[in-house]
This record gives C-alpha cells, sequence and structure tokens, in this order.
C-alpha cells in the first residue's frame, strides 16, 4: 500500500535518493541544491537524520519522538541502522506534515533513505518512479574526512575507529549489496541512476544533479543559474565547503548556520544573518 496515500497524500511527487557511504558528502549536496532552489516552489530538501532530529524535538510533538531518542543512541552506541518500519514512518509523517504546513510538494530530494532492501520496495511503492545518485569516494578518502572532521571539532561519538569501521561494513553490506547494486542494475541504462565521484568539485557535482533529477526545465535552469551565477548564496556555501573562511568578513557563513532541512523557497531569516555575523 502506498502510505503516502493513507495520510493524504495523492499528488503525483518526484524523488531524487542521494545515496552513498558515510563522510561522502551526499548530504551537502542535498543542502547545495536546497540553497539553490530560491525561485522554485515545491521541492523539499532534506535527509534522514535531519528528519529524525527534528522527530526528536519535542516542540514538534511527533508520536514518533520517543522511538527516534532510542534510535539515535543506538546509532551512537552500536553503529547500526534505525529500524526500517521506523525510518519509513518518521519520513512519510515528516513528509505529511510538509504537505500540511506548505501546501503542494513537487518533488523531494533527500540522502540517507533508502538503506536497506525493505526501505527500497517501501520507497518505490510510494515513488514509482523515483532517481538513485551514488556518491562513490574510495575508502582511504573516507579515512581522511573522518580524521579532518575530529581536527575540525565536528567529530561524532560515532566516528571513532571501530564504530566507523562496522558503519562502512554496515554500508558495503546492506546498503550497498541490497539497494544501490540492485538499483543500479535495473536502471542504469533508463537515466534513473548516475554514478557521481567524491572526488569532482562540488560545483560539478551540484550541476550532475540538476541534469539528473527528473525536473522541469525551467526549474533546471533556475537551480543551474543560481549555482553558475556570482555571489549567490549557494556560490557563498560552496566557497565555505571548499575554501573555509577565516571569518574576516560579514558575508564568511560558518557551516552550524546551515539548515539541514530546507523547504522551498528558502532565504535566510534576520536572526540568521544576525547569527552568522555574530561569528565573525
Amino acid at each position: 500500500m502506498n502510505k503516502l496515500k493513507t495520510v493524504g497524500i495523492v499528488d503525483p511527487i518526484g524523488l531524487t535518493s542521494v545515496n552513498g557511504i558515510n563522510l561522502s558528502g551526499k548530504s551537502t549536496l542535498v543542502q547545495g541544491l536546497g540553497i539553490a532552489a530560491l525561485y522554485i516552489e515545491g521541492f523539499v530538501f532534506t535527509d534522514m537524520s535531519a528528519i529524525f532530529k527534528w522527530h526528536r524535538d519535542p516542540a514538534n510533538k511527533s508520536p514518533f519522538m520517543e522511538a527516534a531518542i532510542i534510535a539515535k543512541q543506538l546509532q551512537e552506541d552500536t553503529g547500526k541502522l534505525a529500524p526500517d518500519g521506523l525510518t519509513i514512518d518518521c519520513f512519510v509523517f515528516f513528509i505529511s506534515w510538509v504537505k500540511k504546513t506548505n501546501g503542494k510538494i513537487r518533488h523531494i530530494c533527500i540522502s540517507g533513505l533508502p538503506r536497506t532492501a525493505y526501505q527500497l520496495l517501501e520507497v518505490m511503492g510510494m515513488f514509482p518512479k523515483m532517481r538513485m545518485a551514488y556518491i562513490y569516494c574510495a575508502p582511504e578518502v573516507l579515512e581522511e574526512n573522518r580524521l579532518n572532521r575530529i581536527k575540525r571539532g565536528e567529530g561524532r561519538i560515532d566516528d571513532s575507529p571501530e564504530t566507523f569501521k562496522d558503519r562502512c561494513s554496515l554500508f558495503y553490506d546492506t546498503t550497498f549489496a541490497e539497494v544501490i547494486g540492485p538499483f543500479e542494475k535495473a536502471y542504469k541504462n533508463s537515466k534513473r541512476f548516475i554514478q557521481i565521484n567524491y572526488s569532482a568539485n562540488l560545483e560539478s557535482k551540484l550541476l550532475a544533479l540538476t541534469y539528473f533529477m527528473d525536473i522541469k526545465l525551467e526549474e533546471r535552469c533556475s537551480l543551474r543559474g543560481q549555482i553558475q551565477g556570482k555571489d549567490t548564496l549557494v556560490k557563498k556555501f560552496i566557497e565555505h565547503i571548499e575554501k573555509p573562511p577565516k571569518a574576516t568578513h560579514a558575508e564568511s557563513i560558518a557551516k552550524p548556520d546551515w539548515p539541514k532541512a530546507i523547504i522551498s523557497p528558502w532565504l535566510p531569516s534576520p536572526a540568521l544573518i544576525a547569527q552568522v555575523q555574530a561569528t565573525v
């Protein structure tokens, strides 16, 4: 059964899954696209981590709050994925909330979903024409990224060598074996699957996704215009990711200030701008 229909969402919605191993930059790509979508209505750019975080926030009164909190602790302690049923339920509930509060949804771009065969079948049941972009990252680069994240003071509990190794094994044994591999085999010749190399620069990767997504021509042109334009917000985001600023001027954007979940059209609020300026 299409779970979106059970919560009253019957509009045809497109979905692009940006998949890859931890530290491959998949969520950064989704963030970048969201920031580029200033003039596109009805797009949702998010990842499952942001969705689980939304459910854990008491202010949102989610019926899955306690389960999401336990799943977070499980991930930090063991590196294991959240249960399949909880993942799908949290995703559907969040999308239904977006629909209720923001109106029509045209397209969803998400990282971190699907991660298992069960999730793949559930997502394809809701989005029969879904597309998947796989961000390939060499193992030695992943380890370098892990160490750099720790050096920047952004390390997580699951960045320990043992847990990180377990998460990598889990990705190849589960997500790659059950989701990415089979999806590529089935759809690589039908323009529904693309592999993007992590080593490419961020602008090139974002442009590749705009060509790949099943969206209207004018939406594609709008995204590309923002990504390739001068002094756009997404340009500042790209510059920050590839050449982190030393906070020498008010336009420097601190990474923690970029929202993880973006519902377009999105513009920085006065409070956000003030917060950014206060950090430089």
